[in-house]
């Protein structure tokens, strides 16, 4: 059936929740199985926009399933992905809630719902760059935003300070996780604590 009861008692819900990701990309990955994104196919409806189609793809209607699962560009980033996910292989799932529930939950443990749940934030995240700022992210980059979620800020007595006036500082971060990959991120801020520049980069641990 592709009718799935979405609340606290639900396997959906405990699956996301429990993910080992951050809440931003749990929250990301939750409003998606509830359709709640504010997708083209959706803004139709309410009139704010009058073009349906994927703004990645161009090709099909853009709904929550399609931006972040069925998309031929999303289907590239979840093969690419450490899941190794061939989209196509995938029976009978129209919504994002259905593949979470038959193919997610009772087969990937806390840590690699984390992958999903994070792969889902940064599909989300390179739909917007493109919508909003009209910037192009290629899958690469897509699993390098994903990754870059579980670099660790640190905070109290080892928190960022300013640098003085005119100095630019740059931070960098790494995180490597078994099975997944490693990443790396770097951020230049100015006196004011603006940023200036930032990159990621994401190698996966590849299995022969």
């Amino acid at each position: 059936s592709s009718s799935v009861v979405l609340d606290s008692r639900s396997s959906v819900w405990k699956g996301i929740w429990h993910a080992e990701a951050p809440v931003t990309c749990r929250s990301l990955a939750w409003r998606a199985c509830r359709d709640e994104l504010p997708v083209r196919s959706l803004l139709v409806q309410s009139g704010l926009v009058d073009n349906a189609l994927c703004p990645i793809c161009g090709r099909l209607p853009e709904t929550v399933t399609h931006a972040l699962l069925l998309c031929d560009d999303a289907k590239l980033v979840w093969f690419a992905s450490p899941l190794g996910l061939r989209v196509e292989s995938l029976r009978g799932v129209s919504t994002l809630s259905q593949w979470i529930d038959q193919y997610c939950v009772d087969t990937l443990d806390d840590e690699a719902m984390g992958v999903v749940c994070a792969t889902m934030w940064a599909l989300w995240h390179r739909r917007n760059a493109w919508v909003f700022h009209s910037k192009g992210m290629d899958c690469m980059q897509v699993l390098a935003k994903a990754s870059s979620m579980f670099v660790v800020v640190p905070d109290g007595p080892d928190a960022w300070v300013l640098p003085s006036s005119p100095y630019v500082k740059v931070n960098f971060a790494a995180a490597v996780k078994d099975n997944v990959g490693t990443a790396m991120g770097m951020i230049f801020r100015d006196s004011f604590g603006t940023t200036r520049a930032s990159g990621t980069i994401f190698c996966l641990n590849l299995v022969l």
